[in-house]
């Protein structure tokens, strides 16, 4: 079985691909988000209307598939077409390199992880405008909206968070957030190809050091040459 093969049974046995994305119900959402729809996503939500959620993963794995080769040497790019990118349908906060039952080499991206990238790329854009505009936000739903993002990476922090999303609302900021969390999987999907060139294996749960070194090169591979 074909890695997207084998991906795409894993998103039907989560019913990820049975109809085509709700556009109204997102449209709504953004409306209720920003007040407005912003510049330029009228055009995007038109484009994905005739997609399926799995139809819309694949799209964002090749669009940072190839920003990734854009900036690889040469020396990479055959390595880095072995292998598969694929959105993993689970809420779980995570990325990793591993392989298929068949051996493929595969980098999967949790949808849980760009949940949570997006949610930090517009507090920091948030923050940035309250600097340049003296916007004011209550503190007391800021601090709401930090624990409600800790909870996706701690699951055993209790409480009810169903809070309001804190957003940037001028189009620079917006435009700026939606930078920062693309330019964020761009480096989590460089950290993960870089276990790959350094052909790390699972780890040793018994060997917090080894694990912790291999996170580092990870990060660090082929520093000045294009890779990172």
């Amino acid at each position: 079985m074909k890695p997207e093969d084998w991906l795409k049974q894993k998103r039907l046995e989560s019913g990820y691909n049975e109809s085509c994305l709700p556009i109204n119900i997102i449209t709504e959402i953004v409306l209720c988000k920003y007040g407005r729809v912003p510049k330029g996503m009228k055009h995007v939500l038109s484009k994905y209307a005739s997609m399926t959620r799995g139809d819309a993963d694949d799209r964002l794995a090749e669009i940072l598939s190839k920003a990734i080769i854009n900036i690889l040497p040469n020396d990479l790019i055959s390595l880095a077409n072995e292998v598969f990118i694929g959105i993993y349908p689970t809420y779980e906060v995570n990325g990793r390199a591993t392989t298929t039952p068949n051996g493929d080499k595969v980098i999967l991206l949790h949808h849980g992880l760009f949940l949570s990238l997006s949610l930090l790329a517009d507090l920091q854009a948030l923050e940035f405008e309250r600097a340049t505009t003296n916007k004011s936000i209550e503190e007391g739903k800021l601090i709401e909206y930090i624990q409600y993002i800790g909870s996706l990476w701690l699951p055993d922090l209790k409480g009810n968070f169903q809070v309001s999303r804190v957003n940037p609302t001028t189009d620079e900021f917006i435009i700026y957030s939606s930078v920062l969390c693309t330019s964020s999987m761009i480096f989590v999907l460089g950290h993960e190809f870089g276990h790959v060139i350094e052909q790390h294996n699972s780890y040793d749960h018994n060997n917090p050091g080894l694990n912790h070194n291999m996170e580092y090169q990870a990060d660090i591979c082929r520093k000045g040459d294009g890779a990172k």
